[in-house]
């Protein structure tokens, strides 16, 4: 397959035969290169968005720009760092407690009255209980690094396809621009034809409609191209007009067979991840219901200030009491504690089956993309191996018959036509085949093809 770039299509007149074969040259010179797009680019710095602004950024640099400014992955990153520390925190003894009290109304003892008491407590935590609740928290973390892990694929995804919107954009106008040129050509030798009485001044005006038509369609592609270059750089968290490297795509590439796809999809889906860590997160909310609210242990030590002696001949009268002991509390019912795990149980088995329905969901996107990658590639050899160089043929063969007075002007518009389209269509497959590899690649987690082109 011939490299084909997107460059800008010549503007300038020239004769009609040099102009036809420059034209063709450009349009059936297929932009394949390196899609990633930064043999030319400047790595961006994510820390400077300044140096975003001034460098022209390629396709992996635009992706590392969304990936570090997108508000969101802020958001993961500071809830994952905060379920860290609450799990060091779960893992902890509670701090101690002091409490006082004072008797509105003391009662008499026989060491005196009991008008207040200090007490200090400690509760003493179950070493299972206290496991289950640090691993309900590090489960948290562990699924809000997954969300963010599928939110990246997903970011990831949007800047690619609207780098390849870009790039089809750029391709759509390079095209009408040349076949624009190319009616100019064809209107100015109609014209010196009409003008010496070898061409019908019908021809002359259909080729002035066409021109004029072709006119107002590429300023709507300009306008097009400007807006997906635009919706580019906000994927990407970058000003508006900040610089672009030229986008380019990858050449065909043979796609992996449909059992590693499959097993790379069990395996490593980012999306998978996510429910798989949720799992653990309610096997951990279930542990810790099923350790919580049974028997706790405690330490205290209370102090009552007794007052003056009243029974001098008791011994300890007038003495301040202090009570050490340890303190048991059972509870009366297990309901709470049953509801809770029973709750957890049937989360559990809503998390089972909603992975099971993201399972056939992946299985059926997988198929979708995998058809849409195949029927991409038909396309493309078929618009740019088969159709297009007959397409070809025939403009230069329309062109030569009306140079010699054999054929007429409307034969040689209408092959420019279809040539355009063609190469349109052509186009327009290789943008749908990345598109097709880059969902793939979001979904699997790696690149699909067997193996990347150099």
């Amino acid at each position: 397959m011939k490299e084909r770039s997107v460059a800008g299509a010549t503007r300038a007149r020239v004769r009609m035969r040099g102009f036809v074969a420059c034209a063709l040259t450009f349009a059936l010179a297929a932009p394949f290169c390196a899609f990633a797009g930064d043999a030319s680019a400047v790595s961006l710095d994510a820390d400077d968005p300044s140096a975003a602004d001034r460098a022209p950024a390629g396709l992996e640099a635009l992706v590392r720009s969304a990936l570090a400014h997108d508000p969101h992955f802020t958001r993961l990153e500071a809830e994952a760092a905060a379920y860290d520390r609450r799990a060091e925190v779960a893992g902890a003894w509670d701090d101690p407690t002091l409490s006082a009290a004072v008797a509105v109304q003391p009662v008499e003892t026989r060491v005196g009255p009991q008008r207040a008491r200090l007490s200090l407590s400690q509760a003493i935590p179950d070493r299972a209980e206290r496991t289950a609740r640090r691993g309900v928290w590090n489960a948290r973390a562990a699924e809000t690094l997954a969300s963010a892990a599928s939110l990246g694929a997903a970011r990831a995804l949007a800047v690619r396809t609207a780098w390849v919107d870009w790039w089809f954009a750029i391709r759509q106008r390079d095209l009408h621009v040349a076949h624009l040129d190319l009616l100019r050509t064809a209107e100015g030798s109609v014209r010196v034809a009409y003008e010496n009485g070898r061409a019908p001044y019908a021809d002359l005006v259909r080729l002035q409609v066409d021109l004029g038509r072709v006119e107002v369609l590429l300023q709507s592609l300009e306008d097009a191209e400007e807006t997906a270059r635009r919706r580019l750089n906000r994927a990407a968290f970058r000003p508006p007009e900040a610089p672009l490297a030229n986008p380019f795509i990858d050449p065909p590439g043979a796609l992996q067979d449909e059992a590693t796809l499959e097993s790379w999809l069990s395996a490593a889906a980012p999306g998978r991840a996510v429910r798989l860590a949720a799992f653990e997160t309610i096997d951990a909310r279930r542990a810790l219901a099923d350790r919580s609210q049974r028997r706790r242990w405690g330490a205290f030590l209370d102090w009552m200030p007794t007052g003056s002696a009243r029974a001098s001949g008791v011994p300890g009268s007038g003495d301040d009491p202090v009570y050490l002991g340890v303190r048991l509390s059972l509870p009366v019912r297990g309901s709470r504690r049953t509801a809770e795990v029973a709750a957890a149980e049937q989360e559990r088995i809503a998390a089972d089956a909603a992975l099971d329905a993201e399972r056939e969901t992946d299985r059926r996107a997988l198929e979708d993309w995998r058809w849409r990658w195949r029927d991409a590639e038909r396309r493309e050899r078929l618009f740019g191996e088969a159709l297009l160089p007959k397409a070809d043929q025939a403009l230069r063969a329309s062109e030569s018959a009306f140079l010699r007075g054999a054929g007429d002007v409307r034969g040689w518009a209408e092959a420019a036509v279809q040539w355009l389209d063609l190469a349109l269509e052509r186009d327009r497959a290789s943008a749908d085949r990345m598109r097709a590899r880059f969902a793939l690649q979001a979904l699997l987690g790696r690149d699909p093809r067997t193996e990347a082109p150099s």
